[in-house]
């Protein structure tokens, strides 16, 4: 006869352990799947100047903890601004503070170049950034972000 066909064993603790154990873990996952707790931020956002748009351009996030990983994460942003960072495991980053720079490199007489003639451009050293240059260095820029766990979504806003 076993455990559980013994009528006069009182099974209660041992079912309400189980229980218990499944609420932890269903607890634990639901925490993950909504990002609390969560060492690893998913950053998403919009480069804009002025309010518009700004396309082609390059974020880059440059942690300000010691604790962080202050190695610089990046990302393009699109046509219409947004951009996407990602992680060097994956898609998320650490959380934490960060200093943001802003740069687009465009030909010195003001086009925007994309494939063989931006790469051209650069390897010649005829590129210049079309934004206002308080953005292009961590030491002058004055956009920083508290970055938490989870799901992140943020306007990086230039001033003229």
């Amino acid at each position: 006869m076993g455990y559980f066909d013994d009528p006069a064993r009182d099974k209660t603790p041992l079912l309400l352990g189980g229980g218990v154990i499944l609420i932890l873990v269903l607890g634990w996952l639901v925490c993950g799947l909504l990002g609390f707790g969560s060492r690893e931020a998913r950053v998403r956002g919009t480069a804009t100047l002025d309010q518009k748009p700004i396309s082609a351009a390059q974020v880059v996030f440059h942690g300000q903890e010691e604790h962080n990983n202050r190695a610089p994460f990046s990302a393009s942003t699109d046509e219409n601004g947004r951009f996407e960072l990602s992680g060097y495991t994956g898609p998320g980053i650490p959380r934490g503070k960060y200093k943001v720079t802003v740069v687009k490199k465009v030909s010195s007489d003001g086009v925007e170049l994309k494939g063989e003639g931006f790469s051209e451009a650069a390897a010649e050293n005829k590129l210049v950034n079309a934004l206002p240059r308080v953005y292009e260095d961590v030491t002058t820029t004055p956009l920083e972000y508290s970055i938490s766990g989870g799901s992140n979504s943020i306007v990086v806003e230039l001033k003229p």
